[in-house]
């Protein structure tokens, strides 16, 4: 199973929790990151590389790498 973490940076600090893995297009399964932001009318943003966490890249949704959010899959 996908899981979906939400992600907090505050002066390069990244916090996360778990988001529930909704459905798509009636299946049971996450979406993966173009369908994420597909269904909230966005492109795909460039993926930013990160080591030590349970997710290898994350995906900005607000904000920059410094002081922002974003979505990460693992």
């Amino acid at each position: 199973m996908t899981t979906i973490y939400h992600i907090d940076i505050t002066a390069g600090v990244i916090t996360f929790d778990h988001a529930p893995a909704p459905r798509v297009a009636n299946e049971y399964h996450a979406p993966n990151a173009k369908q994420y932001f597909a269904s909230r009318g966005k492109e795909k943003p460039e993926p930013v590389a990160v080591r030590g966490w349970p997710f290898t890249k994350i995906y900005m949704t607000h904000g920059t790498e410094e002081n922002g959010q974003a979505v990460a899959w693992a």
